[in-house]
């Protein structure tokens, strides 16, 4: 039997707001069943241009038993990159006449902000504890790209108080953004809705709610050159590798077209059309 699974969760945090939207196909098969996501989430981060959309794929397989089901999961980015500031690159150029440094603006230089999807394999599970109560984990290894592997994952204990309300305790690790250190969560909140319990997925023959994982990102800065460089620029650059004196005689071309666009740029208006003025 196959189903489709949807959902979505919205997280604030002081400095970052996350919205994460899922949708998958499970299958299930005796006490086997797998399932197959796609997840996007959108970023903002304080103090940043604009907010990023990040993707992600994740296989997860489950075997339920009669306490609730045990299963593995493993995820990859396809929507990746996500520029959330770019600004340009400043040099030192020397110093000003009271001593102090001076900095120049590198015009196609760019220093850019990006979000990156950490990929991740791992454990999860939904088991059953004394009466209606229950608890949903995930483990999982952290694959950075920038940063030391680590560990990140959630525990939460779901505390039925009817059959639509419960009470739950949560906490986790390095459960959205995996920077230099690690960080976490405990929350404490209430569940709404008619929700399968782990002891009931035995018992039934259809696909059982799947734990989806979170999409897990990266907050990196990269130097951005060769896509923003002008396009006389490129064409200078190019033939270097096949023809050096080219190369040099077009740049010399470039620097001299530099100089004649600097000098309109900052002679006074006067002085560069006093001998095209019509008497």
């Amino acid at each position: 039997m196959i189903a489709v699974q949807a959902q979505g969760e919205y997280m604030y945090f002081r400095q970052m707001k996350e919205g994460q939207f899922d949708l998958g196909l499970v299958s299930r098969i005796n006490n086997f069943q797998g399932g197959l996501f796609s997840s996007f989430k959108h970023v903002s981060l304080n103090g940043m241009q604009n907010g990023g959309t990040l993707g992600q794929a994740a296989l997860t397989l489950d075997y339920i038993f009669r306490l609730g089901r045990l299963g593995v999961f493993g995820t990859k980015g396809f929507l990746n990159d996500a520029v959330v500031n770019r600004q340009n690159a400043q040099f030192f150029s020397g110093f000003n006449a009271d001593g102090s440094q001076r900095m120049s603006i590198a015009p196609n230089v760019f220093l850019e902000t990006y979000l990156r999807v950490v990929d991740q394999v791992g454990v999860s599970t939904a088991l059953g504890l004394w009466g209606n109560n229950y608890l949903e984990a995930n483990l999982g290894y952290l694959k950075s790209y920038a940063h030391a592997d680590r560990p990140g994952g959630t525990l939460r204990f779901v505390f039925p108080i009817s059959n639509r309300f419960a009470f739950t305790l949560e906490g986790g690790v390095n459960e959205t953004l995996v920077d230099r250190n690690n960080w976490g969560r405990a929350v404490a909140g209430i569940q709404f809705g008619n929700f399968l319990r782990p002891k009931e997925f035995q018992g039934v023959s259809h696909p059982v709610p799947v734990d989806v994982p979170r999409v897990r990102y990266e907050l990196l800065t990269r130097t951005a050159k060769w896509n923003a460089i002008r396009r006389r620029e490129k064409y200078a650059l190019r033939p270097g590798a096949w023809a050096p004196w080219l190369s040099r005689a077009s740049l010399s071309a470039g620097k001299q077209a530099d100089a004649v666009e600097y000098f309109f740029k900052s002679a006074p208006a006067a002085a560069v059309l006093a001998s095209h003025q019509v008497v």
